[in-house]
């Protein structure tokens, strides 16, 4: 039974945090193998197949947040999560070479969300509270391959006001990944009780204090380009047994080419006597005796963002593919007189290092790091074109992979806005 969507409407409840009693149960078992049909030849990867099982077995109280027109909960209230183990099983056949084993338990913790949909829909589907669903460090699709391949379907949400809904998800979906073709089969038992309001939403109707002085600077992104480049190795005393990565080298490759998006720095006095009159603010602009803070958000293209992988293995034909990858930008704060830049973190999206060759996570090469810095002068922000650059690199170690990774970027922005606010006495 699948639940018809409707979007919300007046006699619902108010905006605020809603609450459900709800559980499910079931199972949901991705496979994949190459396909000659997508290309798997010219790729190397005929000889791959693999998949994983995961168990959403969740109970406990979900917490869905109503804005007025929609309904989301991401994970969030004491449902808790599944922390049942996911192993992927990746196996790779090549004629005339011993078939090879790769055993890669996914860091996943299993949750049940609800998020807009289409239309003004509420979709209700299962996400990870910790990493992605994806073949991890074997070879097979990617999290984004994956990201809409687990079974979903619409819910009315404002039903569970007026009674309690059960729902079955049970059926088999295709997947393309690359030169890899895959498939989901499921059967996922769901129930959901009244839903009751937890908490009403505030807001807020005072406009607040405005800080006494201040610098915002508005730009126009011309372009930002990005580029990573891992070197790796399996490497026996990291542990490429397990992988079936010994004896492998490789290299990724990740681009970003994005031109167009939106810039903004804001700057207030970092402390003691606030500056009064537009020079005098700017003036301690430019010394870096203000706090700030900005970030550069290029417009995302997927076909900007781009990650290769080529794969050597002694005695087979190795393994080279292409698939898209998040986006970049950049986020800039105050660090003494200078003006810090570093890439917003990516620990939250899929991994951008991942092709669906076998080879390390993001994980093993940049761990909890950014992978570049860079810095500026609070004085150059306000030139009417500026260029901000990046870069960083070192060694790595991690499981299964060690090598070497360096990462460069670079902004051009034109400044369309500077408004200075002066203070007062």
């Amino acid at each position: 039974m699948t639940c018809a969507a409707t979007p919300a409407h007046a006699g619902v409840g108010p905006p605020g945090t809603y609450v459900t009693d709800a559980s499910t149960h079931g199972t949901i078992v991705v496979s994949w193998r190459g396909d000659p049909a997508r290309g798997c030849g010219e790729a190397g990867m005929c000889g791959e197949s693999g998949g994983f099982t995961l168990r959403p077995n969740l109970r406990g109280e979900l917490e869905i947040l109503h804005f007025g027109r929609r309904w989301e909960s991401y994970g969030s209230g004491s449902m808790g999560s599944d922390e049942t183990p996911v192993v992927v099983r990746a196996r790779h056949d090549e004629p005339g070479h011993d078939p090879g084993l790769c055993i890669q338990p996914l860091p996943v913790q299993l949750s049940l969300e609800i998020a807009a949909g289409p239309g003004g829909a509420s979709r209700l589907g299962f996400g990870s509270i910790i990493g992605f669903f994806s073949s991890g460090r074997c070879a097979g699709p990617t999290a984004l391959d994956l990201a809409d391949a687990l079974p979903h379907a619409d819910i009315d949400v404002p039903r569970l006001r007026r009674e309690p809904v059960s729902l079955r998800l049970a059926g088999r979906r295709a997947f393309a990944a690359g030169p890899l073709a895959g498939e989901v089969a499921y059967d996922v038992a769901l129930r959901f009780a009244h839903l009751r309001l937890s908490q009403n939403a505030s807001r807020e109707t005072g406009a607040g204090s405005e800080p006494r002085s201040a610098v915002e600077i508005a730009y126009r992104v011309e372009r930002l380009t990005a580029r990573t480049t891992v070197d790796f190795a399996g490497l026996p005393e990291l542990g490429c047994e397990v992988l079936d990565g010994c004896g492998t080298t490789g290299i990724v490759t990740r681009t970003f080419d994005a031109p167009g998006g939106n810039a903004r720095v804001d700057a207030v006095p970092a402390g003691g006597r606030s500056p009064v009159g537009r020079a005098a603010v700017l003036s301690a602009f430019r010394a870096g005796r203000m706090s700030v803070y900005g970030s550069v958000e290029p417009r995302f293209d997927a076909r900007g963002a781009v990650t290769v992988e080529e794969l050597r293995a002694s005695g087979t034909a190795g393994c080279r593919d292409t698939a898209p990858g998040p986006g970049v930008a950049v986020e800039m704060s105050s660090a003494r007189r200078t003006v810090t830049l570093r890439p917003t973190s990516d620990l939250g999206t899929p991994d951008p290092l991942r092709a669906r060759c076998p080879g390390p996570a993001r994980a093993d090469v940049l761990g909890d790091r950014r992978g570049a810095t860079g810095t500026v002068a609070p004085a150059d922000l306000l030139r009417s074109h500026v260029t901000l650059r990046l870069g960083g690199d070192g060694r790595f170690a991690g499981k299964g992979y060690g090598g070497r990774h360096a990462t460069t970027i670079v902004a051009e922005l034109r400044r369309e806005k500077l408004i200075v606010r002066g203070g007062r006495r």
